[in-house]
């Protein structure tokens, strides 16, 4: 069953390459990704998940060629788009497109879609959003699934995109033929969502599942992820925040999937990375 294991290892990423891209330091970032990759296959996972950013900077070849080496597959490819704006559509199409040939590329079968929120979002209705996202995705999936993928948007943490609540996602889903859901544990709770009721709602639409806790921040803190009522939040290392992850995997189980789960990481306090890569795959693959 630790097959099905794998992390995203998208928190490392940034605080690994922000520095070095800033000095323009490609070898080091090269070293840096080795480092990283070796220790998530001495930690014991099968596998990462790779973002776009990760792509256009050091490269699929050199992202193949690392993975390869350590054993790794790339359990999903995750990619990010302004796919709210109604302006530029068919441009948001032709780079769907092109990110569903880099995840075949890369040798994995689930693309992820996530919409990122832009200037003037604000200004756009529940419906405008949801369809200008509806549009995009629609070729975007029906392209992708013909290249044999699996195509999964995310109950996105952004509450501006009003995608959290099932109500909204399903809505966006029923409109596209073959889109499936990335289930993250952790992003619904924003939204006031339980995450049984969640697994339950989208049963048999899971494509991917997202292992996240999360834990409220306090007063004041800087972030990108509320509450509903305005409490900030940040991840937590899995099994010590918010979300009953025993509880999940079992419900996820009862449903039937048995698809991979994706661990999204976060540092233990009194840890190292790979003490604490060590222990949250220790904790998964206890339940499964």
């Amino acid at each position: 069953m630790t097959n099905r294991i794998s992390i995203m290892t998208m928190s490392m990423v940034r605080m690994v390459f922000i520095p070095i891209h800033l000095i323009q330091d490609y070898e080091e970032a090269l070293n840096q990704y080795d480092e990283m990759m070796h220790a998530v296959s001495l930690a014991g996972f099968c596998g990462v998940d790779v973002t776009k950013w990760e792509v256009d900077y050091l490269g699929v070849e050199n992202i193949r060629k690392t993975l390869k080496e350590y054993n790794l597959s790339v359990s999903s490819y995750i990619t990010f788009d302004e796919y709210a704006k109604s302006e530029g559509l068919q441009e948001r199409i032709e780079n769907g497109k092109k990110q569903a040939d880099i995840a075949k590329e890369l040798g994995t079968n689930v693309l992820m879609l996530v919409p990122m929120a832009h200037e003037g979002l604000e200004s756009l209705s529940k419906e405008e959003i949801h369809q200008n996202m509806i549009s995009a995705w629609a070729s975007i999936t029906s392209y992708a699934n013909r290249l044999g993928l699996h195509v999964v948007i995310e109950d996105t943490p952004d509450l501006r995109l009003q995608l959290c609540k099932i109500e909204d996602v399903k809505a966006v889903m029923d409109q596209v033929p073959g889109l499936e859901l990335v289930y993250d544990s952790g992003n619904l709770i924003l939204d006031g969502e339980d995450p049984i009721d969640y697994i339950k709602a989208f049963s048999g639409r899971i494509g991917f599942v997202h292992l996240k806790d999360i834990r409220i921040m306090p007063e004041g803190t800087e972030t990108n992820e509320k509450m509903a009522d305005g409490r900030p939040t940040g991840s937590a290392p899995i099994g010590t925040g918010l979300i009953d992850i025993p509880a999940v995997i079992k419900a996820l189980e009862e449903t039937g999937y048995a698809g991979g789960m994706t661990v999204e990481y976060a540092q233990f306090d009194d840890m190292n990375h790979l003490e604490s890569m060590e222990k949250s795959f220790q904790y998964v693959s206890d339940l499964l």
